[in-house]
């Protein structure tokens, strides 16, 4: 740094794994440049702008993690001992080939960023606004391969690349700062968009598998985000209602097969995310929450869908009172349900939610007694509530991307604590 106006950071990584040993090592480099505009001449001493500095930045990143496979490059052979593979009459087993790639080698992530940090009134209003584009190249991913070409049908490789590119904002707030008040209120928001940008002629299957081989609910494809539904098109009548095993032949053959499913354009990568929080002190009291959410983000309904397509007639026909599959009452549905109503774009929903995280309320106890001890007694809740259109129990739900298969909410908490200070 100079004169505490021009800044530059540099860095050099070297990074060798085992998983790669023809291309074993990575070189990523990175740059940053920064220029503090609020100490030059011309603003120094500005009584409204306090701070002002513009950031860009260049840099790569590698990443070699492809689950617990970690010899991918070496024809090995793994002890069988099943049926297919046992000597006649039964005997032992045998050392079965595995499937490996010589030529598999880093995913790289190459980030553009220019910022600028902004503060006015001694720190009263401050934040900041950056625009990232983020490339990644070699993507790590199983794909399918030709029969006959390798010992598997889904081999690990570098197929293609991704690009993210968004704003992210921040701003913080101060509207009170007395003697006995102070509020602060923090915003940020982050708009983002991201595509497939190249997969080398080839489209991964990911997503749950919902029916079996073949019912993958998602795809990897160029032009469309990661993780983008693949579904088929469902059929309703002329009052709205889903036709149960009636889709759309969108081919025109009149047969509903694998060809009839359709990208459907939506995806679980929301194209917002933001969040809020505040704190309010009134002398010892202090009130404060957090909250978060998203917009643009959707949600295959797999409990909804898993009671769609459960046998209905095995149901009805014991004879005796057994619970209603929850979609068959729904919808109606009274007959077995074919394999495409597993992956009917009726399961698919808007997931955009705003989450409460928490709120409390505390009051401090100072100097107890004759000593300096200070007490702090608070109340507290945990998830206080989310606002969403998304019928499932939760719109923000972990494992494969945009499968809902929760059925166990996420509690509520209510807490009361004490903290002693001495």
């Amino acid at each position: 740094s100079y004169d505490n106006r021009y800044m530059i950071t540099a860095t050099l990584r070297r990074d060798g794994t085992s998983r790669f040993s023809n291309n074993k090592w990575g070189l990523f480099p990175s740059v940053a440049l920064g220029w503090n505009i609020a100490n030059e001449g011309f603003l120094k001493g500005n009584p409204v702008l306090t701070t002002l500095k513009l950031r860009a930045s260049w840099g790569q990143t590698g990443q070699q993690d492809i689950g617990d496979n970690y010899y991918p490059h070496i024809p090995l052979y793994q002890y069988v001992n099943n049926g297919n593979t046992q000597y006649m009459g039964g005997v032992g087993g045998t050392l079965a080939p595995q499937a490996y790639n010589t030529g598999i080698k880093w995913e790289t992530t190459t980030t553009y960023n220019a910022g600028i940090d902004f503060g006015f009134l001694q720190g009263r209003i401050n934040g900041a606004v950056d625009y990232y584009y983020r490339q990644t190249t070699d993507l790590l991913s199983e794909i399918d391969v030709p029969t006959g070409s390798n010992f598997t049908n889904r081999l690990m490789s570098n197929i293609g690349e991704m690009v993210n590119q968004g704003v992210e904002v921040s701003l913080n707030l101060i509207p009170v700062q007395t003697e006995d008040w102070n509020w602060t209120i923090n915003l940020n928001g982050t708009w983002q968009q991201t595509e497939i940008g190249d997969l080398n002629d080839n489209f991964v299957k990911v997503g749950s598998s919902l029916s079996g081989t073949g019912g993958n609910s998602s795809l990897h494809y160029e032009g469309f985000a990661p993780y983008t539904f693949y579904l088929y098109q469902q059929a309703y009548d002329s009052n709205g209602k889903p036709l149960q095993n009636t889709f759309i032949d969108r081919d025109g053959d009149g047969r509903i097969t694998e060809d009839d499913k359709y990208i459907t354009g939506r995806s679980a990568t929301p194209d917002f995310y933001y969040g809020i929080s505040m704190q309010l002190n009134y002398k010892n009291w202090d009130f404060g929450f957090n909250g978060h959410g998203t917009l643009g983000n959707y949600m295959f309904n797999d409990v909804l869908r898993s009671s769609a397509t459960a046998y209905y007639r095995d149901v009805i026909d014991k004879g005796y009172l057994v619970n209603r599959q929850v979609a068959g009452a729904k919808y109606g549905f009274t007959q077995n349900s074919s394999t495409p109503q597993a992956l009917s774009d009726m399961f698919l929903e808007d997931a955009s939610f705003f989450r409460l995280d928490d709120i409390n309320l505390g009051y401090t106890l100072e100097k107890l007694g004759n000593t300096d001890m200070k007490l702090r007694v608070a109340a507290g809740v945990q998830n206080v509530f989310v606002l969403t259109k998304y019928s499932g129990v939760d719109p923000e739900v972990s494992g494969v991307a945009g499968i809902d298969g929760t059925i166990w909410p996420r509690p509520r908490i209510f807490s009361l604590r004490l903290n002693l200070n001495f």
